[in-house]
């Protein structure tokens, strides 16, 4: 199931066939925009699905079941981050 909030902070829901993985994302605190990381992982991305099958696998040997992974960074995006014109820093 893939989640997205939108800027209006409505959740919308899409059924995704067992063979699509989540994809890392960014989600912002204060517009609650949701930015994919894919492209700004690159290289990177391999080592992170690796971790995250291997500690699907350990809970899998450990008994959990039903197990989903999301990889998510929530902050502040670069609009929400930079100060209001006129606002003291």
């Amino acid at each position: 199931m893939l989640c997205r909030v939108d800027l209006q902070r409505v959740r919308r829901y899409q059924a995704m066939p067992a063979s699509v993985q989540a994809a890392p994302h960014f989600e912002c605190q204060s517009c609650h925009r949701d930015q994919p990381l894919a492209g700004a992982l690159r290289a990177d991305t391999a080592d992170l699905e690796k971790a995250a099958h291997n500690a699907l696998q350990a809970l899998r040997a450990l008994g959990y079941q039903g197990l989903s992974l999301d990889f998510s960074v929530r902050g502040l995006c670069a609009d929400c981050a930079k100060p209001a014109p006129g606002a003291l820093a």
